[in-house]
């Protein structure tokens, strides 16, 4: 296939991201004049024709087939946690705050695995899927190196008259995490003797010991 009828092909395809759109307008504007395409533009041309040509296309199809709850809740978990880092905002504003996927939206394979499948999305999603370490209803304690607040901006009170405040474990995984690190799985606590819950990440819990 020529350079030519590639963009043409290429120009073709609505699923195209805007940059390729003008690049290869830009290509075909150059090759109507008479102008050859540098090697650099044919390596490009290449590359974006194998990421949006006919073989992409039905990879894509079959993706789509394989689209299931599973995958839909890693994107959604995801895209929840990237929503606060400025990262794969376009992706991320498919989900809505409260967790909700646009409707019909399914990311592509590649979009799905870039955001999902590095080093900060795999932690976040161990931090969701993991066994807690303190189920609802154990009793624990706040760790001396937690901060003085929750991300909520709650204060943490540790200790009361000179004694560890014993907390009961009310939910797990009681918002999606926002940290991508080990412990980052949040629990809704209350504290004995209150009324008002606070959020708290397992890292900065540890089990009470019974007197």
């Amino acid at each position: 296939m020529t350079p030519l009828e590639k963009i043409e092909y290429l120009l073709r395809q609505d699923s195209m991201d805007g940059w390729t759109r003008n690049f290869c307008t830009s290509l075909g504007d150059q090759l109507d004049v008479g102008r050859t395409l540098s090697e650099r533009q044919v390596e490009i041309l290449d590359a974006k024709y194998k990421e949006y040509g006919p073989a992409a296309r039905a990879e894509n199809s079959a993706w789509t087939e394989s689209w299931d709850s599973e995958k839909e809740e890693r994107f959604r978990i995801c895209a929840l946690y990237y929503q606060g880092t400025g990262y794969y905002s376009s992706l991320a504003q498919q989900v809505s705050a409260d967790g909700v996927i646009a409707e019909g939206f399914i990311p592509s394979k590649r979009e799905y695995y870039k955001m999902c499948n590095n080093k900060y999305a795999l932690k976040v999603l161990a931090a969701w899927f993991d066994e807690p370490r303190f189920p609802a209803g154990s009793l624990v304690a706040i760790r001396a190196t937690a901060p003085h607040r929750t991300l909520a901006n709650d204060l943490i009170i540790k200790h009361r008259n000179g004694k560890t405040i014993a907390y009961f474990v009310l939910e797990t995984n009681s918002s999606t995490p926002t940290s991508a690190c080990a412990g980052a799985k949040k629990y809704k606590i209350l504290a004995a003797g209150n009324t008002t819950p606070i959020e708290v990440e397992e890292k900065h819990l540890k089990k009470m010991k019974r007197r």
